[in-house]
């Protein structure tokens, strides 16, 4: 009985080991990079078991996704479209909001962001620089008079570098208020790729993913450990 057949070319044969392929390429720990989803792929992941989300493919370009914590708060949505490219560089642009959906209380809307990214590299080894505008005010303070629209202005960067068969080496960083009062969130990690049944898979070896980054930021002291999970459905 086969379950599954693979075509083996010099990216994915190493020596004389397969490594299959990274099937969890369109994001990084928690942004994206320019690489879409397959029309009906999805996936779901979650951060302790605490705050859990989806991503799914409406078409081969476009995708949409959103979630929440086991408490409501906060809430995430988001759509991605991916531009067709060629094999150095892919592009994307989407929107992203968090805040407070189901709550009635002061947050409101944290980040309300279009977005761009652009991704160099392949699904295994690659570099993504994104720009945002958050249209929200939840991280800009214009009653101080020495705030500026550049305020607005978010950047991201993330890399991935394949390791071997099971890890990726996966890092990331967000950039809010660049301009006056700069806020960095993000840190480094591993995302460990689940060994499956191949018989019963139904995604393939790799579609269940455990990750692992340290979260740093100047206001916080020290670095605080996240530990995701992510499946494809």
């Amino acid at each position: 009985m086969i379950a599954q057949a693979h075509i083996v070319t010099e990216k994915n044969l190493i020596g004389d080991e397969y490594i299959f392929p990274n099937l969890h390429s369109s994001r990084y720990f928690f942004s994206p990079t320019a690489f879409a989803l397959d029309k009906r792929e999805g996936y779901y992941n979650n951060i302790y078991w605490l705050l859990w989300q989806f991503q799914y493919g409406l078409t081969n370009n476009f995708s949409i996704g959103g979630g929440t914590s086991i408490l409501g708060l906060p809430t995430t949505l988001n759509a991605k479209i991916s531009f067709p490219g060629n094999e150095k560089i892919t592009f994307a642009s989407g929107f992203f909001w968090i805040g407070s959906l189901f709550w009635n209380d002061d947050i409101g809307t944290l980040v309300s962001m279009p977005y761009s990214v652009a991704t160099i590299g392949s699904e295994e080894n690659n570099f993504t620089f994104g720009l945002g505008y958050n249209l929200s005010d939840g991280f800009v303070d214009y009653n101080n008079h020495d705030t500026s629209p550049s305020d607005r202005l978010t950047l991201n960067f993330g890399g991935t570098l394949r390791a071997s068969r099971r890890f990726s080496i996966i890092g990331e960083g967000w950039l809010f208020n660049s301009n006056s009062d700069p806020l960095f969130m993000g840190g480094p990690g591993i995302r460990y790729f689940r060994k499956i049944n191949r018989v019963t898979s139904k995604n393939g070896s790799g579609a269940k993913t455990f990750d692992f980054q340290l979260l740093i930021s100047p206001d916080f002291e020290g670095a605080i450990p996240l530990f995701g999970a992510s499946q494809k459905f």
